[in-house]
């Protein structure tokens, strides 16, 4: 076996996409998610209601929770 034989540059190269692929900062993105947004752009859009602008209305003025005992 010498280093330009096929077979093994193939294996090595094999090798090394599959670990690219399992990594967790890898690009594998959902089909389901794809086609979702492919339809509806805005819909997974992030949507403040009436609690979630109750606790940043709280975090501007330093509270920590905004419910006090």
């Amino acid at each position: 076996m010498g280093l330009l034989d096929k077979n093994v540059t193939n294996m090595k190269k094999g090798v090394g996409e599959y670990r690219d692929l399992m990594r967790v900062t890898s690009i594998n993105p959902n089909p389901d998610f794809l086609n979702a947004i492919g339809e509806n752009k805005d819909l997974f859009k992030r949507k403040n209601g009436i609690f979630t602008y109750l606790y940043d209305s709280a975090a501007r003025f330093g509270e920590t929770k905004p419910f006090k005992h």
